[in-house]
């Protein structure tokens, strides 16, 4: 009896040395390390963190600000018509948004933070190259033309290929730079970290799965403790995570059809400076900017003293869904006000004519801009840490992607929406002074106050490691 005990023994400590590999009861025994022990981790603080801070800031400039543009130059330097141009946005966007959470697992898994980002800063700088040579050699691109009198020749299939290749370039490179600054930033300074104990089952050592000297028979088939734990609060955070998905619809169908409004209305400043349509966006990142350090340092301690307790993660990115969608009603109250001065003067004429102007003020759409900028402050940062704080030390990196996988599919949803409104309604067309963008808007509004409802709900229903 004692020597069958003394082989078991052996036989648990061989499978532990080939990856934690043992029994779910093993949890409960004495000698096992408990999943859950408190470690910490020293970075090089505020030293390090100006020179990430820095290099993220250009990234995002380089990478980012090309997607921003990107309406803007398909309609006006590519001659795409306007609401394919705005699926093809959605899709470049959705893309780029979704291949951070690849990047992630690899940086986590294989490369770590320094390399990855190293290596897919030099791919980013190649897709830039290529993306600036599609805008300045007139050989990868169409003639210029009048898009008011309807003569437009559209790309060719190579102009069109090498400009995709340079979008697809550029969007391998954000896969492993946008969210991995954030853990490489987060780590320069000293943090806890903390796991749960939870399903044992994936670990459970089942027959044929161990030979007879214990070794692993089928690995594939086997998990570690570890393993099967991390996969807990990936489970405990989809229904939360989901309810951000809306989030990057509206920001999507709102960003292009801003720049579409904007290529109609009086973009004058004096007499001698237009600011550029896709420009218009700057108020929204602008305003987003400003308002991060202020809510930070006055409007959570205002709420502290008003409420007699700290607002959680949940409580900020909550409040973050109500002012988007106050920001959408400024939106379609805005479109509605310019539809109202074309039908007054009698503007509306069949065909497209981007080069129009309706005489009102584009400087209507920055107050809206400006409230969906601060809504976008309150859940956008929220997000991201809660992601962070909720993963395990070893899915840090796949936390903070987490955002951005929802990021990607809102923008592969916000295709699906405007095709879908554009089949059943005549709101959208591409002369969209003859059809009913504030109805789209107002639509939006509908569609975020029920996600806000499933939110509410999915945040009583969540039970966060701390109040922070």
């Amino acid at each position: 009896m004692g020597k069958e005990k003394g082989e078991d023994e052996q036989e648990m400590a061989s499978l532990a040395e080939e990856g934690s590999l043992v029994p779910a009861l093993a949890i409960g025994m004495p000698n096992h390390q408990k999943v859950g022990q408190t470690s910490s981790k020293k970075g090089g603080g505020w030293v390090t963190a100006p020179f990430i801070l820095g290099s993220s800031l250009a990234s995002s400039i380089a990478c980012y600000g090309a997607t921003i543009d990107l309406l803007q130059f398909l309609v006006l330097r590519f001659n795409i018509s306007n609401i394919r141009a705005s699926q093809i946005t959605n899709i470049i966007n959705s893309v780029t948004s979704l291949s951070p959470v690849a990047g992630a697992v690899l940086c986590d898994s294989y490369l770590g933070c320094f390399l990855t980002i190293s290596l897919f800063t030099f791919i980013s700088f190649l897709g830039t190259l290529m993306l600036a040579l599609a805008a300045s050699l007139p050989s990868l691109a169409p003639p210029s033309c009048s898009h008011q009198l309807g003569s437009c020749q559209p790309p060719t299939p190579t102009q069109f290929a090498f400009l995709c290749l340079a979008f697809s370039v550029t969007t391998l490179g954000t896969a492993g730079t946008s969210f991995t600054y954030v853990t490489i930033g987060a780590d320069q300074f000293d943090r806890k970290e903390e796991q749960e104990s939870f399903i044992n089952k994936a670990a459970l050592i089942a027959g044929g799965d161990t030979h007879l000297d214990g070794s692993i028979a089928k690995r594939w088939r086997l998990c570690t403790i570890q393993e099967v734990e991390d996969l807990k609060p990936l489970i405990r955070l989809f229904p939360l995570w989901s309810t951000g998905i809306y989030l990057t619809v509206a920001t999507a169908v709102q960003t292009n059809l801003t720049i579409l409004q904007s290529l109609v209305m009086d973009r004058s400043l004096g007499s001698s400076f237009k600011v550029p349509a896709a420009s218009f966006q700057v108020f929204f990142y602008a305003s987003m900017a400003i308002s991060l350090p202020l809510i930070d340092r006055f409007f959570y301690p205002f709420s502290r003293l008003m409420v007699r307790r700290p607002l959680t993660l949940l409580h900020k990115i909550g409040v973050g869904h109500v002012i988007t969608i106050v920001g959408l009603a400024a939106m379609a109250c805005v479109e509605a006000r310019r539809l109202q001065v074309i039908h007054q003067r009698g503007l509306a004429v069949a065909g497209d004519h981007l080069d129009a102007v309706v005489p009102i003020s584009a400087l209507w759409l920055v107050l809206p801009l400006v409230i969906l900028g601060v809504g976008s402050a309150f859940y956008i940062p929220n997000q991201v840490n809660l992601y962070y704080q909720e993963f395990p030390a070893s899915l840090k990196n796949v936390g903070t992607s987490m955002s951005s996988l929802a990021v990607g599919i809102g923008y592969y949803l916000s295709t699906t929406l405007v095709h879908a409104v554009q089949k059943a309604t005549p709101w959208l067309t591409d002369d969209i002074d003859r059809g009913r963008v504030d109805n789209v808007y107002w639509l939006l509004v509908a569609l975020g106050a029920l996600n806000f409802l499933y939110y509410v709900l999915c945040a009583k229903l969540y039970e966060l490691k701390s109040s922070g």
